[in-house]
């Protein structure tokens, strides 16, 4: 993204005492960066599972799904940023590139804390405009971009594969064809994936699958056989199983009641 299309948009520091709490489901329009300073923080985007410890920060992107996991095992502290890059706007010549890493470990925590005060501290004082806001907020992005280091390569790695399953992978992959693709073993790649999803990469698989199950049920006038052979199901009563019993509905009672309720989303329902 480029510098000078990042805005502020807030910022501030949360401290949870309750162990009972859980990051609320939410999509948001912008992007988050939130830095963990104590306590471990479980949270999702779409189906990409992360745990956050301290000295560690997670950018969420925007127009993603993000939902917390689990309560911390102890009192949870974090700074949060949120931030929108409008890619549309002039480009400025020279302009610098601020590149983001999903999960990132900075070099010096004290000077990105001492930054994130700064920018917390500019909020209180009226002198301080939006404009200089965005300063900060610049600064600190590239701070963590220039000075940064990636958490894991094996996060890295992961990524790339649930790219791949998510974007380009046929629906119900096998995970032997997954392994085949990238030239990795089916062991290694199951392990590689169980580390950051924790249901496995065969859960993972079928979640892309539902996921564009419904979109096809309550987006397009498809029939169901044809719905059926574009997820590779030899028959829509194979795919009538399947979708009931990782939805708890039948894959006709949802296309029914998106023809009837249109203005209804149904998909907001279904179990995940």
């Amino acid at each position: 993204m480029k510098c000078s299309n990042i805005k502020f948009i807030s910022s501030g520091y949360h401290s949870i005492a309750s162990q009972k709490w859980i990051y609320p489901k939410h999509t948001s329009g912008a992007n988050e960066l939130i830095y963990v300073t104590n306590g471990t923080l479980h949270i999702c985007e779409d189906y990409n599972e992360f745990h956050i410890k301290p000295d560690t920060v997670l950018w969420l992107e925007k127009e993603h799904i993000h939902y917390g996991l689990a309560p911390s095992e102890e009192p949870l502290s974090f700074m949060r940023l949120i931030f929108s890059s409008d890619e549309n706007e002039e480009i400025i010549p020279n302009d610098a590139t601020v590149t983001l890493r999903k999960v990132t470990i900075p070099r010096n925590p004290d000077k990105l804390k001492l930054l994130w005060d700064e920018l917390n501290s500019s909020i209180m004082l009226p002198e301080c405009t939006t404009v200089i806001q965005d300063y900060y907020a610049r600064l600190l992005l590239m701070e963590l971009s220039i000075y940064g280091a990636s958490c894991d390569n094996s996060f890295n790695f992961q990524q790339i594969i649930s790219d791949w399953i998510k974007n380009e992978a046929p629906s119900g992959i096998r995970v032997s064809a997954v392994a085949s693709h990238f030239g990795y073993s089916e062991d290694y790649i199951t392990k590689i994936f169980k580390s950051f999803y924790s249901k496995g990469i065969k859960k993972y698989i079928d979640a892309v699958r539902i996921n564009r199950i419904k979109n096809d049920l309550c987006r397009t006038d498809l029939p169901l056989s044809v719905i059926a052979k574009r997820h590779c199901f030899k028959s829509s009563e194979a795919l009538h199983k399947f979708f009931k019993a990782n939805t708890g509905l039948t894959a006709n009672s949802v296309k029914k009641m998106h023809i009837e309720y249109p203005e209804y989303s149904q998909i907001a329902n279904l179990k995940n």
